[in-house]
């Protein structure tokens, strides 16, 4: 079998793995939730993707905001504001809202694909779209 994609979660803590894994990759997804703190955060993400970039300038990466709560004026500054933290690392489309169902599938030992909350499913089918879009733009 032809393997045309792998999804590695890396998690995110500067080490030999996580460094490896930028390096291997194609395409750099950097989930942050919206908030200032965690903007702080990745841009520490960002600094080992621009050195990663000196050896393989091709990486593309994209910032997926997580646990969004929509209704708060937080979020939605947030929203506005991920697409300034560097000009090389834009937002993606895809927005995965802060839902119970997430946590309660996990805790079910489940995917929220396998769960019942409709908006959680569409959330993940839309970010899965997303990469492949971006990825097939980039073959």
């Amino acid at each position: 079998h032809e393997i045309d994609f792998i999804f590695v979660d890396a998690g995110g803590r500067d080490n030999k793995t996580f460094r490896s894994a930028i390096m291997a990759s194609d395409l750099l997804i950097i989930p942050c939730m919206a908030s200032q703190v965690d903007f702080w955060a990745v841009g520490d993400v960002v600094e080992l993707l621009k050195e990663a970039r000196i050896y393989k300038p091709g990486i593309k990466a994209f910032f997926l905001l997580n646990q969004v709560n929509p209704v708060t004026t937080l979020s939605k500054e947030a929203i506005e504001a991920v697409g300034d933290i560097d000009p090389d690392v834009k937002p993606l489309n895809t927005v995965i809202n802060a839902r119970i169902a997430y946590k309660k599938s996990f805790g079910e030992g489940k995917g929220v694909m396998e769960w019942s909350d409709p908006k959680a499913k569409d959330e993940v089918t839309n970010l899965y779209s997303e990469i492949l879009s971006i990825i097939e733009v980039n073959l």
